[in-house]
């Protein structure tokens, strides 16, 4: 062994196993080197002495490298950082202190003062790492939101305004923690469901405009069938996504014209067209004829083709049908699963609602969105 002399300040960098506190100095300690080997790495007691960051016990055994010290070994020491805490379990990942892994480590003894009594010091650990991760404030992980669509321009009141909120992980910032998802808007009832979500989820914001317009409104020109639709009152919805601190916000402008929905009726038929036709052919999809719809108009100002949305439990169906003479009065219907697709992924056709024999639905391209 050879002696080594430390001053207090060194055992900022050490890792002692007793907590007895320094009362001399400068002190004396003879040193031995050896391998420690970890033997666990457990969440530290909540009435420890512990880093803010997450922290954990880690328990050790050492060696001596030189067999002439074998009555220098030890078992079940902890591995402690700065005076005596259990370290951030972040920094002992960083540093592959891990069940099983040895490290160079060599024990202190004193031979004189009244330091603590013995030390082990890991000198390829970088122990000012653990220190600065110890009461850290960690930055919180960065996410995107994205919402479809970002701005409704002919909307009528009642009408339900279903918006699709995604979120994503920025590259290097990885987190399994989920983003919750909120929402407010003017002279509107605004449902979210659901109120959290990982990234490949989706949520849903229900917004259903209830504005006054005043009497003397002129509204838009008659026969508007192209964008805009003329200035009506703005409904604007706030939408807030909020993880570990961070957060991420988005607004949505809904343009409400007078109106009203005079086609729920013929929609409803348009729908029931496919229904017998998807429950034989893809009961997969599970719609039959006991599923359960909430109905509501889409562009209500579009004069040649009229839009419409369905939504069941499980399934968004988009129904538009061309309101003209026959062969050329047809219907589309396109799917979205709810809460995992903001896209179709299904879409089918009626060449002609009036032929006869009445034809089925034919599969046709998927559109990259449903008109909302």
């Amino acid at each position: 062994m050879h002696p080594l002399t430390v001053c207090g300040a060194l055992l900022l960098l050490v890792i002692p196993t007793c907590r007895i506190p320094l009362v001399g100095g400068p002190c004396e300690y003879a040193d031995t080197p050896g391998v420690a080997t970890i033997v666990s790495v457990e969440s530290a007691s909540t009435n420890g002495l512990n880093c803010t960051n997450d922290p954990v016990e880690v328990v050790f055994d050492f060696e001596p490298d030189d067999g002439a010290d074998a009555d220098l070994a030890a078992t079940g020491r902890t591995l402690t950082i700065g005076e005596g805490l259990n370290p951030p379990r972040s920094w002992v990942q960083a540093e592959g202190l891990t069940v099983g892994s040895q490290h160079a480590c060599i024990r202190h003894d004193i031979t004189k003062g009244t330091c603590t009594p013995v030390i082990y010091r890991f000198p390829d650990v970088d122990t000012q790492a653990g220190l600065d991760a110890c009461f850290a404030t960690e930055e919180p992980a960065d996410f995107t939101l994205a919402v479809v669509p970002q701005e409704m321009n002919d909307v009528i009141n009642g009408q339900v305004c279903v918006l699709l909120v995604t979120v994503a992980n920025e590259e290097g910032d990885e987190s399994d923690e989920p983003v919750r998802i909120s929402a407010t808007a003017n002279d509107a009832e605004v449902t979210v469901e659901p109120e959290e979500i990982l990234p490949g989820e989706v949520c849903e914001i229900t917004v259903i405009p209830a504005v006054t317009f005043p009497e003397d409104w002129e509204g838009p020109p008659e026969g508007t069938d192209d964008l805009p639709y003329g200035e009506g009152l703005e409904v604007l919805v706030s939408i807030v996504g909020e993880r570990d601190g961070g957060e991420q916000t988005a607004d949505v402008s809904i343009n409400v014209l007078p109106g009203e929905d005079t086609v729920e009726e013929y929609a409803t038929e348009m729908r029931d067209l496919f229904i017998p036709w998807l429950a034989e052919e893809h009961p997969e999809f599970g719609i039959t004829a006991d599923t359960e719809w909430t109905p509501t108009i889409v562009k209500p100002h579009i004069l040649v083709v009229t839009h419409y949305l369905f939504f069941s439990e499980e399934w968004e169906m988009s129904v538009m049908w061309h309101v003209m003479i026959p062969p050329y009065n047809w219907a589309h219907i396109y799917l979205r699963p709810r809460y995992t697709s903001t896209v179709p992924q299904y879409a089918y056709e009626i060449p002609s609602v009036t032929a006869d024999p009445f034809p089925d639905p034919v599969p046709m391209e998927v559109p990259t969105e449903i008109d909302r």
